[in-house]
């Protein structure tokens, strides 16, 4: 992202990046040692680095899906460097039901890269994902 890009920017073409199967050019936008909280119970919540966020979804969610993780914007709210995004989520699985939750992300971002990033999901729908 240019230098200029504003937080909303950043934050919108992380998820963004996500949604299309960029995965590395997502994962280029967060800073490495990111305060990324995923608000869930042990051990699927927790607060990771870039690479611990990384690996979790590689874990869980690479083997499952049968294609991109889809997120679908709903609303963003934004002020100084932090960015609200509700979304809906979507991932054809590879075999059983697709996996669907809505998310609510906090996004810090300073200098072009979200430092921190605070997951609210529903952690029900989640666990019932990976435990499957």
């Amino acid at each position: 992202m240019p230098e200029h890009s504003s937080p909303r920017d950043v934050a919108l073409a992380f998820l963004n990046d996500v949604s299309v199967g960029r995965i590395d050019d997502a994962f280029n936008r967060v800073a490495p040692d990111v305060e990324w909280q995923m608000i869930a119970p042990a051990p699927y919540g927790g607060t990771m680095d870039r690479a611990g966020a990384a690996a979790f979804l590689a874990k869980h969610f690479g083997p499952k899906l049968g294609g991109p993780l889809m997120l679908t914007v709903m609303t963003t709210t934004a002020e100084d460097n932090r960015v609200a995004v509700e979304t809906k989520v979507y991932g054809s699985t590879k075999s059983g039901p697709p996996y669907e939750n809505r998310v609510h992300f906090l996004i810090f971002v300073e200098g072009g890269k979200i430092v921190a990033l605070h997951e609210y999901l529903d952690s029900a729908t989640l666990i019932k994902f990976i435990s499957e």
